[in-house]
């Protein structure tokens, strides 16, 4: 860090002389790309655990909590709607209305490891 920036560094932690040349040459991975990575660390056992903090739970540093184990969540009781519209762009959009409160409370934690602001 110099004057109070981040940059950008190589393996061996030395910074890219050219920040802005190295963000233009970064090329956009697909979903289907990010699938088989995953995939593939999961296989090999190389994903991190990450503990499921229930929600409104008063924890003040949920980072520092020990990984969890698998748990499987239990099965929702219905009645589900038929169909449920998913809006896929930059994110995911769900609309709520019509859908039940268990499946709104299972998306809502599904969710909330992914993007902090939903």
């Amino acid at each position: 860090m110099r004057n109070g920036n981040s940059v950008f560094v190589d393996d061996s932690i030395s910074p890219y002389p050219d920040q802005w040349k190295l963000l233009a040459s970064v090329q956009r991975v697909r979903a289907d790309q990010v699938d088989c990575i995953v995939n593939d660390a999961t296989r090999r056992g190389q994903v991190i655990g990450v503990r499921m903090v229930e929600m409104g739970a008063d924890v003040d540093e949920p980072w520092m909590l020990p990984p969890s184990t698998k748990i499987t969540p239990g099965r929702m009781e219905g009645p589900f709607p038929a169909a449920v519209e998913l809006v896929l762009s930059n994110l995911i959009f769900i609309p709520k209305a019509g859908l039940p409160e268990p499946m709104l409370n299972r998306i809502l934690r599904v969710a909330a490891f992914q993007n902090p602001d939903f």
